[in-house]
């Protein structure tokens, strides 16, 4: 009986960990692309014609970029914490199901199981890292510019 409530339990808060897992999943996927595209619209905004209208401004945006970036990976941190969560409780899921049931634990997926080298990478941290390259080129690409402006 006891197992059946510690079995509960854990089901329980397999749920909330994996709701919060599947939240944090949405905005760090989507967050990449609605910054490129902020980044489009206001650069977009800033040249007419092809002449830069505002050059002082543009520096602002790659500074705008390194906060958002931030959030991203502190996002990305905080992710991480709940997936070690979700490890933990599949673990005494599968304890679990070992010893007190007729169902193997085999049925909780093992991802990391004969993976590539290349797939153990975080795609998160991968996006991540890449974006902030990319920022830090811009930015350099902005600076350069704007000193360039006649």
């Amino acid at each position: 009986m006891k197992e059946e409530k510690r079995f509960k339990d854990l089901i329980s808060l397999y749920e909330i960990y994996s709701n919060d897992n599947r939240t944090y999943n949405n905005i760090v996927w989507q967050f990449p692309t609605a910054l490129i595209t902020a980044n489009i619209v206001m650069v977009t905004f800033l040249w007419d014609k092809g002449t830069l209208i505002f050059p002082y401004l543009l520096l602002f945006i790659p500074f705008l970029n390194f906060a958002l970036i931030h959030a991203l990976f502190k996002l990305g941190h905080n992710q991480a914490a709940i997936i070690k969560s979700l490890q933990a409780i599949e673990t005494q899921l599968k304890q679990i199901l070992s010893s007190e049931s007729s169902l193997d634990s085999g049925v909780i997926p093992d991802f990391k199981k004969n993976r590539k080298a290349i797939m153990r990478w975080s795609s998160r941290s991968v996006i991540n890292w890449t974006i902030l390259f990319f920022n830090c080129m811009y930015l350099g690409f902005v600076i350069f510019t704007v000193i360039t402006i006649k």
